[in-house]
Formats: structure tokens, sequence, C-alpha cells
């Protein structure tokens, strides 16, 4: 490959990277469980289990057990966090503020309706 030619792929990689780079994944389960506002994560990353535990607002009941988790860096799964986003009728799908995502089906359909998660990250 000619020099210039690699120099310009330098470039494009550089100001597009981190657009052209795939986040990374992660499977999990994700419930809320209205009667307590809770709301539970639980994704396994590495080898090792990330849960995100909190408020659930409003409070709903409902199991996704084939959720997916997209993150950049396993350092946005420490401290605290804040998801919003939607569940029902089939699917939820959670955005947080530091760039992560949770999606999937759930197991029984509900009504839809907004949906926000306050909580803490922690390693179980």
């Amino acid at each position: 490959m000619h020099a210039s030619a690699v120099y310009c792929i330098f470039i494009v990689v550089t100001l597009l990277g981190p657009a052209l780079v795939a986040a990374a994944t992660a499977k999990g389960v994700v419930r809320g469980m209205g009667a307590r506002s809770t709301f539970i994560g639980d994704f396994v990353v590495d080898g090792i289990k990330y849960r995100f535990l909190g408020n659930l607002v409003p409070p709903r009941d409902f199991m996704c057990p084939d959720a997916t988790l997209e993150y950049d860096n396993v350092a946005q799964l420490t401290g605290p966090g804040r998801f919003n986003g939607k569940v029902g009728t089939q699917d939820i799908t959670l955005r947080s503020l530091n760039g992560l995502t949770i999606t999937g089906p759930l197991v029984v359909p509900v009504p839809p309706s907004a949906l926000s998660a306050m909580g803490t990250w922690s390693r179980v």
C-alpha cells in the first residue's frame, strides 16, 4: 500500500474512529418488581457479573430474560447511574446518560409506558 493511502486511512480512522467501532455487548436479565418499585439488571461481562439495582418509576412488573447491554467500557458499569426509556408492549429499551443501552424482549406483554430507573452498578 502506498504511504499516502496509509496516511489517509490513518486520518479517517483517527477522526471517525469512535463512530466506526461497535459497542461491546453483554447478555443478561432485567426485571421490574412493581410492588417494591425495584429495577434489577444482571449482566455478565468477561466472566464477571455486574448488577444495576435501583428504584423504578413508575412501579412496573416485567421480565426480560434475554436482555442485551451495550457499553463502550466496563468502567461505565460502576457507581451511580440512571436509565430512561420505555417498556411495553413487547420489549424494553433503556438508555443512560453515560452511553449505556439495555434492550430486549419481554416474556409477557405489558401496557406501554415511559420508564426511569435510578440506582447503582456493582460487581457481584
